[in-house]
This record gives C-alpha cells, sequence and structure tokens, in this order.
C-alpha cells in the first residue's frame, strides 16, 4: 500500500496525517511547542522547535503504524500564515522567527501606506497591510537590529522553512506568498515597486511555485 502525509505547522502545535491514496485518515498526531513573548506585542516562535516538532510526529507516525517509509508517495505542507523567518547562507535562523500574532510593527505598516495609498496597496497585493505579515517584520528587523540583517540572506514563511529543511529546496506558493505583503496578485510574481521601495533583492525572496506544483524531494 502507497501513503501520503499531511503536515501542518500550526500556531501551538505540529500536526502530521497520514493517509491513504485515497484520501482516508489512517493516523493522525501533534507536538507543541511554545510561543516566546519578550515584551507586550511580541509574539516569536523558534524554527528549530518546530523542525524538532516534525521529526517526533513523523517519526511517532511511523513507529506506531509500521508502515514502510518507502512507500510514501508524497508529502504536502500547510500551516500558520504570514510571518518572517531570516535565514542565512548556510540555511541557518539567525534569530527566532516573528509569527503572524506579532504587534510590533505598527509604525512600520504606517511608514509602507504613507508611500503607497491604502486602496492602491490593496489592489496591488489584494491584502490590506498588517503587522505580523513579512513586509513590516523584516522593516522592522532593518530599523532595530542591524547584526540580524547582515547575516540574512533569505527570507521564509514558516511553513516553507520547513519544507526546506526536508528538502534544500528555496520556494513558496502563490496563497502564502500573498500573505507577505510582497506580492502581486494579479501578475502572480513578487513587485517590483515595493521590493524597490524597501530596496530588498528578489534574490533574498523564494521561488513561486503552483500549491500542485513539486516543491523538492526528501
Amino acid at each position: 500500500m502507497k501513503y501520503l502525509i499531511g503536515i501542518d505547522l500550526g500556531t501551538s502545535s505540529l500536526k502530521v496525517l497520514l493517509l491513504d491514496t485515497r484520501g482516508v485518515p489512517l493516523y493522525s498526531t501533534s507536538s507543541e511547542y511554545p510561543t516566546y513573548s519578550s515584551q507586550p506585542g511580541y509574539s516569536e516562535q523558534d524554527p528549530g522547535d518546530w523542525y524538532t516538532a516534525l521529526v517526533t510526529a513523523i517519526r511517532e507516525t511511523l513507529i506506531a503504524t509500521g508502515i514502510n517509509k518507502k512507500n510514501i508517495e508524497g508529502i504536502s505542507f500547510s500551516g500558520q500564515m504570514h510571518g518572517l523567518v531570516c535565514i542565512d547562507r548556510s540555511g541557518t535562523p539567525v534569530r527566532k522567527a516573528i509569527i503572524w500574532s506579532d504587534q510590533r510593527s505598527s509604525s512600520q505598516v504606517d511608514q509602507i501606506l504613507s508611500k503607497i495609498r491604502n486602496e492602491n496597496y490593496g489592489l496591488l497585493t489584494g491584502n490590506p497591510l498588517s503587522t505580523g505579515f513579512m513586509l513590516p517584520s523584516w522593516l522592522w528587523v532593518c530599523e532595530n537590529e542591524a547584526c540580524s540583517v547582515t547575516k540574512t540572506r533569505y527570507l521564509m514563511l514558516p511553513k516553507d522553512y520547513l519544507r526546506y529543511k526536508m528538502t534544500g529546496f528555496f520556494c513558496s506558493d502563490p496563497s502564502d506568498a500573498a500573505s507577505t505583503g510582497l506580492f502581486d496578485v494579479t501578475h502572480k510574481g513578487w513587485s517590483k515597486s515595493l521590493l524597490d521601495e524597501i530596496n530588498l533583492d528578489p534574490t533574498f525572496l523564494p521561488e513561486i511555485r503552483e500549491s500542485h506544483q513539486s516543491a523538492g524531494q526528501i
């Protein structure tokens, strides 16, 4: 028998679901991790905690069901949207991830919307800009953590970091990319005008592939 695995990176825990190729659920489990708040309005998580939770949940699934891992035909990811994971050239996080519920970047939101009218921004990105999005969170890091900026080579969304850890492939899908605040939903690509506005090299951002496309191999 062949199998599929679904992995969901939630705000409080990671869930793994094992299915057969007809879509029938066979086993599910979850593994929790903490959220860190060093100041009011701050919400951060350690990407290392996510990966530990992933390894724990998959190992439990394989042991509990006794299936041969070679019979797993596909793995798919979902997860908490928004967020910012800063990665260095070796693929190591340079700081904890700023997640979707973080509120520290309100002045950076105002800064962007003072340059691009709110209605125009919404037409471009398909979303009103909010704290916790990758764009204002990255601007906050740029203004407050020079050391982190110097070390950062790639900007990732939370679930894309997990897939990167499993495959070594740096990409995202249009749905999650639209939650960054940097994506042009009409042309389905990173917005050149926004990247120019904040002086961000587009190679810092992942390749975009459709949600149904292959995004790497284990």
